[in-house]
């Protein structure tokens, strides 16, 4: 077997592994839920809505994962559009309304003029739908999420602010790796994948972008930090 097929048969595994690893809990509780269902019929609109919620979040995964394996292997089309951030932020909120009402948290998108980038706009969504999410997993009813964003040389910042327990220094090298989970008390009632900021590191790279967190005495920031100029000169391939 050639060096490249090797290489290639070791990717495919690898996203097997990981898609057989994040979709076993989902496919449990869907079909945990439908038995319950069947069960207590008082309460099957609700459970049909944990139902549905629960397959949209594993398709996002599935889709996320594609995306992912499609810029290892240099086969993504990155688009190059005008894409108004403030937009995205709204449409993500939109998205995740069921979810911040839930925890009675408010989304506060601190709006200002902003020109258009140039850039993918699924993908900008993909980071900033995760980023949010995040934040509302990670932090306690009641408690808001902050956008703001800042204009810096060539670039634009997205700063995605929560104010929960924050996340210790000790864990912060595990961020962006596959399946880093946090250990703080909040996590064990989150349901995480332990993927999505490694999925957002590489859609933020692969859009020539980059993507840390930016320590707070309270809570967290996560940063996106986006070229801006014209044209976006695309780089289809993220570094591994």
């Amino acid at each position: 077997m050639q060096p490249d097929e090797l290489q290639l048969n070791m990717l495919e595994n690898e996203l097997i592994a990981i898609a057989a690893h994040e979709l076993k809990s989902p496919l449990t509780a869907i079909k945990n839920l439908a038995l319950y269902a069947s069960d207590d019929q008082s309460e099957l609109l609700d459970d049909l809505a944990r139902i549905a919620h629960i397959s949209d979040r594993s398709l996002k995964l599935v889709h996320s994962l594609l995306d992912v394996e499609k810029l290892r292997s240099g086969a993504a089309h990155i688009k190059n559009e005008p894409v108004n951030l403030v937009q995205v932020s709204y449409n993500v909120g939109q998205m995740l309304e069921p979810v911040l009402k839930q925890k009675q948290q408010q989304l506060r998108i601190y709006e200002r003029p902003l020109q258009p980038i140039f850039s993918d706009e699924n993908y900008v969504e993909q980071i900033m739908y995760n980023l949010i999410d995040n934040a509302a997993k990670y932090s306690a009813k009641g408690q808001p999420i902050e956008i703001r964003f800042a204009k810096e040389t060539n670039r634009q910042n997205i700063r995605i602010r929560d104010y929960g327990s924050g996340i210790s220094k000790s864990e912060w090298a595990a961020l962006f790796k596959k399946f880093g989970k946090l250990k703080q008390p909040l996590s064990k009632q989150a349901d995480s994948t332990g993927l999505g900021l490694y999925i957002c590191k590489q859609l933020s790279e692969s859009i020539g972008g980059k993507l840390y967190l930016q320590p707070r005495r309270i809570g967290s920031c996560f940063v996106l930090q986006l070229p801006l100029m014209e044209q976006l000169d695309l780089w289809h391939g993220a570094r591994w």
